[in-house]
């Protein structure tokens, strides 16, 4: 279900950044579509920035913490004042992610299994093998269901590196009408 019918940036500041960005400036009235919408433009037009004020005005954790006092936020935290949002319903529930905390987030899953393989390995010897084995197995359906949980999001503000084919655009943006803003 969409909770968001649209959002605005009203401001007349043109400077400093962020507010000279294109797509902070013609941010004026940005309607949703209900399926999806997505942002399209070349790198330092203002789609994640935008994303991100978006973000911060809806006060959304990060999949990995929160934005208000990560440091690449500073751009959205300033726009916040500026930002108007018309809700459809309104939610306390949801997050936000980039394409660059769901990298870290696969990463971290290998760590760990790293991490806990090397241990399961210390154990060799000292504890039955039957019981290493069982471990093994245990951690392995736990990484296995928090990655297939994982790849269950359908949105980033940037585009994710594609190393497989688990990271292509779900089926259900066929047909999705971009949202362009008068510079692209």
């Amino acid at each position: 279900m969409a909770f968001l019918r649209s959002f605005s940036i009203n401001t007349d500041t043109q400077h400093p950044f962020p507010f000279n960005i294109p797509a902070i400036r013609f941010a004026r009235q940005v309607a949703l579509n209900p399926q999806v919408t997505i942002f399209v433009g070349d790198n330092g037009t203002g789609k994640s920035t935008l994303l991100e004020s978006l973000a911060c005005g809806l006060n959304l954790p990060l999949i990995g913490g929160y934005m208000g006092a990560a440091k690449s936020f500073e751009a959205a935290r300033t726009l916040k004042p500026f930002l108007r949002i018309d809700w459809k319903r309104e939610t306390t529930k949801g997050f936000f992610f980039r394409a660059e905390d769901f990298s870290h987030f696969v990463d971290g899953v290998e760590r760990e299994r790293m991490k806990i393989a090397m241990d399961l390995h210390e154990l060799k010897g000292t504890v039955d093998d039957a019981i290493i084995e069982q471990m093994s197995d245990s951690m392995n359906r736990a990484l296995f269901e928090t990655r297939k949980q994982s790849t269950t999001f359908e949105v980033a503000a940037k585009p994710i590196r594609r190393s497989s084919s688990r990271y292509a655009p779900p089926s259900s943006w066929e047909g999705a009408r971009p949202w362009r803003h008068p510079v692209c």
